[in-house]
């Protein structure tokens, strides 16, 4: 550490001292020296945010609103997010739609929510553009417009955000708001699965299955579905446990089709106990232990992971 400067010898001499105390203080004490640069850092943003930084306001106000660093607090989260977006600030904008449209320390109020939104929208925040075209979609504060719900995912799903691609397809699916095209369905779906949409992975596996838009093909759902399934995806479980059950595009297994039921009936599939137990007396008393075995290993690995990435 350098000396201090001779021309404000006193102040600065004291500083230096109090940073050796403080340093070797947190040392007997345990305590981490990251844990004094952290709130200096907090300290400074709020010295800023007071200051009138707008950018100061925006990271203290997303802060407060998701308890980063700072416990959750709703109420000084729209006091700073108000304050940035005041100055112009988009993001901060879009945020305040947020917690207008959810009711997070406020009412929730869908009108504050759209003008919001739509601020933060013609800014070019994309999600502030998605979001605004749910709302037309739903009708929720506003009169229900498909076409204007699939010109804002339009323009969001231009900035490649998923949720957005994912939500015009299905416009397009539907044939709501625009012309019906299952083609461009397809490639907003393909787009937004591609950036690991689960919704659109999982909305791809039921095309295939069901042909919807497409030829029937189980073997591609089949890819879609396992996709999102080692994902944790409930349904898609399900799925597959179906497809396997009754050879669907694939020879019978009833010892995939059992795992994967079981793994469904994890994440709160109820269905899946009856079908579990129908495939149980199909499977030798063999194949059932050693399905079961497999289940154990896998649940075991599943438990060695999260310690290990605990510490």
């Amino acid at each position: 550490m350098s000396l201090p400067s001779p021309n404000n010898l006193r102040p600065a001499l004291f500083e230096w001292i109090l940073s050796l105390v403080e340093k070797n203080l947190a040392k007997l004490l345990g305590m981490p020296e990251v844990r004094r640069r952290t709130l200096t850092g907090l300290e400074n943003l709020k010295a800023l945010a007071e200051k009138g930084n707008a950018q100061a306001q925006k990271k203290l106000g997303i802060m407060f609103e998701h308890g980063e660093g700072v416990p959750q607090d709703y109420t000084e989260a729209l006091i700073w997010l108000h304050r940035a977006a005041g100055q112009g600030v988009a993001e901060a904008m879009y945020e305040l739609g947020v917690m207008y449209e959810h009711g997070q320390g406020v009412a929730q109020n869908y009108s504050k929510a759209i003008e919001f939104y739509r601020k933060a929208a013609e800014r070019g925040v994309a999600e502030a553009q998605n979001n605004l075209g749910s709302l037309y979609k739903n009708g929720f504060g506003v009169e229900k417009d498909l076409q204007e719900a699939a010109r804002w995912y339009q323009k969001a799903g231009a900035q490649n955000l998923a949720s957005a691609q994912f939500n015009l397809g299905l416009l397009y699916e539907q044939g709501e708001g625009v012309t019906q095209d299952y083609e461009k369905a397809l490639k907003l779906f393909r787009r937004a699965a591609g950036q690991g949409l689960i919704a659109a992975q999982n909305h791809l596996g039921e095309m295939y299955e069901k042909g919807i838009g497409v030829p029937q093909d189980y073997e591609k759902a089949l890819r879609w579905y396992r996709r999102v399934a080692d994902q944790g995806h409930a349904q898609a479980q399900f799925k597959l446990g179906e497809i396997y059950e009754k050879g669907l595009g694939v020879p019978p297994n009833y010892s995939e089709a059992y795992r994967w039921f079981h793994a469904s009936l994890a994440n709160g599939i109820k269905e899946a106990v009856e079908r579990q137990k129908v495939l149980a007396n199909l499977l030798t008393p063999e194949e059932l232990e050693k399905v079961k075995s497999r289940l154990s290993n896998v649940i075991r690995k599943s438990l060695e992971q999260n310690t290990t990435t605990q510490r």
